[in-house]
């Protein structure tokens, strides 16, 4: 029988070992390019959701273009409220795993209510679309489109937590591309620390942030993704949206890698 080199012994015990280091801790990093037909409602896709504020009005359109989802609120609607979530295995629940979500798009026209767009990241929330996108059902991460003069990114933590704004004296307008990232990290008592950032245009010298802000009971829902409302003649573009572990965790993943080729190599020798 043919015996394997050592080399590619250790190689092939590192795979094998970052394969169950990646299952024990039971994340998966994920990533979804809309335009390519990716994150479309049913088989397996986020459920597309909205939710027009008035009994009887126009109800914002959900579309998939050659690079995106696409978000369209008809001439004269009133608010809706929006989501495309999804339930993530290893994030949530009793998983204390820490995560950065990132969320890209653009403002493809705005309408001319003052508050056309309010919109972003979604996390650790249990399937409903709430009145108030955020505040009720899960935490959201969200960059505001406000008058014609202000933008703002909002994180918000409740039921009956704090919500955080940070606003910016310019404006968001028509083609802009904009990025919004929550960075969640848990401590050993199971307390959740939140960070929300943005930036525009692929900039990312235009950053600014909120947070950041502890959450002692955090929620323990399983759907992320997006969510927010937008009014009339508002349309935005979705391209894409990463869920990722926080990379302290791939340290400490690797970490244990490292010892396990430690101890592997000493047995070859």
């Amino acid at each position: 029988m043919m015996k394997m080199n050592p080399r590619y012994r250790l190689i092939s015990a590192a795979a094998v070992g970052l394969f169950a280091a990646s299952s024990l801790f039971g994340f998966s990093p994920q990533t979804w390019q809309f335009g390519s037909g990716e994150g479309r409602d049913g088989d397996g896709g986020f459920a597309l959701l909205t939710v027009p504020n008035e009994a009887g009005a126009d109800t914002a359109q959900w579309s998939v273009t050659a690079d995106a989802l696409r978000l369209t609120s008809s001439a004269g609607a009133p608010y809706n409220d929006f989501s495309a979530i999804l339930p993530m295995s290893g994030l949530g629940g009793t998983n204390l795993q820490n995560f950065t979500i990132t969320l890209e798009g653009t403002l493809v026209s705005i309408g001319t209510d003052s508050w056309s767009y309010r919109g972003g990241i979604v996390a650790l929330g249990d399937g409903a679309l709430g009145t108030d996108y955020g505040t009720t059902d899960h935490y959201v991460a969200s960059l505001h489109r406000i008058q014609s003069s202000e933008r703002r990114l909002r994180l918000a933590v409740g039921p009956g937590g704090s919500t955080l704004v940070q606003t910016t004296p310019d404006s968001l307008s028509s083609e802009d591309a904009f990025t919004v990232r929550l960075e969640g990290t848990y401590d050993s008592e199971g307390a959740l620390t939140m960070v929300a950032s943005t930036w525009y245009n692929n900039d990312m010298g235009t950053m600014w942030t909120v947070g950041p802000h502890t959450v002692a009971s955090p929620r323990d829902g399983t759907y992320f993704g997006i969510g927010g409302r937008l009014r009339s003649e508002t349309e935005v573009d979705f391209h894409n949206l990463s869920i990722v572990p926080e990379p302290a965790t791939y340290a400490f993943v690797g970490g244990l890698l490292a010892l396990g080729l430690v101890l592997i190599r000493r047995r070859v020798r």
